[in-house]
């Protein structure tokens, strides 16, 4: 598939270690777009690469959701986590993260805060988030400049972090296919 997909994997199997070895799906989605968005607000970059949609159960990672569902398939996905009902579990010992300190400390930062939270309070907590609109049954995209609004980054650089994420998105889809 591509480096996103790795990346998302790597993410993943990530937090899932932190939780012991399994975790339920909509938990681990919430706190894949939760370390997303505190990214962004620190670093101004996303940890993940991923697109976002709002759904009925909140905010959401894109293709990741669609690795969950199995609806994509991944090597590096599969080779790590398996789906069992509604969790998710690693295969065997979680692999050496290849991110960086800042996104490391985001991830766990992030475990942390909300490890003790069950996967309902967590998403009711994401619905307060003001980029997420109830889609209704259906998924409605969260576009970058609307979630930077949200998070208070605006002008210029808001510009900049669209365009520098574009690029990088642009970039992983033509090595991908090379």
């Amino acid at each position: 598939m591509s480096k996103i997909d790795q990346r998302l994997a790597e993410v993943a199997a990530f937090l899932v270690g932190l939780s012991g070895g399994s975790m339920n799906y909509l938990k681990l989605l919430k706190l894949m777009y939760i370390a997303d968005r505190e990214s962004l607000k620190e670093n101004h970059t996303t940890i993940s690469g991923d697109s976002y949609v709002s759904m009925n159960h909140g905010p959401v990672l894109s293709l990741t959701y669609n690795l969950i569902k199995g609806e994509v398939q991944s090597d590096s996905w599969q080779s790590s986590l398996q789906k069992v009902g509604f969790d998710l579990k690693l295969i065997g010992p979680a692999p050496e993260p290849g991110f960086s300190e800042a996104d490391e400390e985001i991830l766990v930062r992030v475990f942390k805060q909300y490890e003790h939270m069950d996967k309902w309070t967590v998403r009711d907590l994401t619905h307060d988030f003001p980029e997420w609109e109830h889609p209704h049954g259906s998924s409605k995209a969260i576009p970058l400049p609307r979630l930077l609004n949200c998070l208070e980054i605006y002008g210029e650089e808001a510009e900049v972090i669209a365009c520098q994420s574009e690029m990088s998105n642009y970039l992983v889809r033509q090595f991908a296919s090379a």
